[in-house]
């Protein structure tokens, strides 16, 4: 009876010595367009040749990687498994590229790291401590929804994330909890309520609402507040941009419901106040918190060493 060894020992020997850089590319490029055409075009091949290189690569390994049906082709499980490896080695290669042509040009390594608007504030306070231990590195820093940021991560986009805890990603991004969030009510700093110390829910009650758009978790709390109390008056606007809450509360009509993770950057701005009202005593319906996320396969050093900072720079709370 064959060990588990054996099958091994005979697929990596196979796979060193038969498996080519272009059939992980056409792999990767499969995945991405579900048709063995398209995904041909997509890397100057013809058809024939990307169907000739899929049965080059099932014979190196000795499994079915691809469903065939009419609209298209659909992975099996050792195709996913394949084509997780695929990607994660492409990505490393995409680096060293991109870390030798800086070298070249002495220019310094980059890493690409992605944010929720809510995130910026551990940005800023964990950056400026990276770049001190880390000088000749450059982050560039890119505003994304979690969804798409999750995306960007598999696609290698961008190297790291700071997404919300709750962000659904694939098992080879693994994702780590760094901050927790809960929903405030904010003001302009020269607000009347500004000035109240036990802020009650018939305080509020005169004023317009700025609130997330509809299907976002904050949306979810204001409507749960709305069905308590019934008489909660909501803007026209309804944003998650802090710049535009900003202008928004500006008026003495208006406040806004946000994440105190958001808050925290208009109030450090000296633009806006966080109310004295603890709206979790009126709703059970919770915000989660900050997560940083990677990609398995995009384990580098300097990655790694960001990934690090921010798991061990950003305390349990975030509240100010």
């Amino acid at each position: 009876m064959p060990t588990r060894d054996e099958p091994f020992d005979r697929i990596f020997r196979h796979l060193v010595a038969k498996l080519r850089l272009r059939h992980l590319q056409l792999l990767v490029a499969i995945s991405e367009h579900g048709s063995l055409q398209s995904a041909a075009e997509s890397i100057s091949l013809t058809q024939p040749s990307a169907t000739q290189a899929v049965k080059e690569i099932e014979a190196i390994i000795e499994v079915r990687l691809f469903d065939r049906y009419s609209k298209g082709v659909k992975p099996t499980q050792f195709g996913l498994l394949l084509i997780d490896y695929a990607r994660s080695t492409l990505l490393g290669l995409k680096r060293a590229a991109e870390s030798i042509a800086a070298l070249q040009v002495n220019e310094h390594p980059i890493i690409r790291l992605g944010a929720i608007e809510a995130a910026s504030h551990l940005v800023s306070s964990v950056i400026p401590a990276f770049h001190t231990r880390h000088p000749n590195v450059r982050v560039l820093v890119t505003e994304d929804t979690g969804k798409n940021l999750s995306a960007q991560l598999v696609s290698g986009q961008v190297d790291l994330a700071l997404c919300r805890s709750t962000v659904v990603h694939p098992p080879h991004i693994m994702s780590v909890a760094i901050s927790s969030d809960e929903p405030v009510i904010v003001c302009k700093t020269d607000h009347l309520l500004a000035k109240k110390n036990d802020v009650a829910i018939a305080d509020l009650l005169p004023y317009r609402w700025v609130v997330a758009p509809p299907g976002t978790q904050m949306s979810l709390v204001f409507d749960d507040l709305q069905a308590k109390f019934g008489s909660l008056k909501c803007s026209p606007i309804s944003s998650m941009s802090i710049d535009l809450i900003i202008g928004m509360v500006s008026s003495d009509s208006h406040i806004a419901l946000i994440p105190r993770t958001l808050a925290v950057r208009g109030k450090t701005r000296g633009l806006i106040d966080i109310l004295s009202f603890d709206v979790s005593t009126c709703s059970s319906i919770g915000l989660p918190g900050i997560a940083i996320a990677q990609n398995r396969g995009n384990a580098f050093p300097l990655v790694t060493a960001l990934h690090d900072a921010f798991v061990d720079g950003c305390c349990a709370s975030t509240k100010c």
